[in-house]
């Protein structure tokens, strides 16, 4: 990104030397091609204001350092909005507000903006924990680390409530286990906001899409991050039936399985 903007910044800076030029040039003409030369140039000018303002603008958003420095937390999305600027027809930059989970600190809220291919436009939506960075002497500067890497974090909670309450508030159900997929993180990462004992930070958290049978209604599929308790993993094979519980008001993405109806095994 740092290359990107130092290149645009260029490109800007030769176009506006190049306007400076031609409205001389045309100080020295007359008629039709002083005209022509003025058009021109403030044309080029243009142009390279614009040029200019994206390398400025991109130049902001690099955040390369701090993936080397900065400090490791966690962030839940709160909003999204599209900046309206696309570089190369490929790359969208968004504005995103979050809340920064900082190890052993208060909660706060933060702005910053991040730049998505292509491939990842829509990647990032509210509601989901995200890795970052935080630059140690401004903790308003933050790089994304899982959108830096291009994989952007997508992973709910199961709607960033504790399995145990949605079990103990919602709806009881059989569920087959279509697909799991390891994370490769610990419940702590991804659940910031979760107030965890020291035997569940630890726990692995696993997306798992499962096709859920209501006692009432049509089946339909639903796919969470779940923590995985100890002794509980082996319950997670495609096609095992699971008993699992859900909210009505969002049965898809707040389906969680019913962990102590799950036998452990050691």
């Amino acid at each position: 990104m740092a290359r990107a903007g130092r290149g645009f910044w260029r490109m800007g800076v030769v176009m506006l030397a190049l306007t400076a030029g031609l409205l001389l040039l045309a100080l020295f003409q007359t008629g039709a091609t002083s005209l022509a030369l003025n058009i021109g140039g403030l044309t080029l000018g243009l142009t390279g204001l614009i040029f200019a303002w994206v390398g400025r603008f991109l130049g902001r958003m690099d955040t390369s350092d701090l993936l080397q420095r900065g400090l490791p937390a966690a962030a839940r999305v709160l909003a999204v909005r599209d900046t309206g600027l696309t570089v190369n027809n490929m790359y969208a930059a968004l504005e995103l507000t979050l809340e920064v989970h900082p190890p052993h600190r208060p909660a706060y809220l933060a702005r910053t903006r991040a730049l998505l291919g292509r491939t990842q436009w829509g990647a990032l939506q509210p509601g989901m924990v995200v890795q970052i960075r935080i630059d140690p002497q401004n903790p308003q500067r933050i790089a994304i680390e899982s959108i830096s890497d291009g994989q952007a974090s997508q992973f709910y909670i199961a709607g960033v409530q504790r399995a145990e309450d949605i079990v103990a508030q919602g709806l009881r159900a059989e569920a087959e286990v279509l697909a799991v997929q390891a994370t490769g993180a610990q419940a702590a990462q991804l659940s910031p906001g979760l107030a965890l004992s020291a035997d569940q930070a630890d726990d692995p958290v696993m997306v798992v899409r499962m096709r859920v049978y209501p006692a009432e209604g049509t089946p339909f599929e639903a796919e969470a991050a779940l923590r995985v308790p100890d002794g509980k993993a082996h319950a997670l094979v495609a096609g095992q039936r699971v008993p699992v519980a859900y909210l009505p008001d969002d049965p898809a993405r707040t389906t969680t399985l019913h962990w102590a109806r799950i036998p452990t095994r050691l």
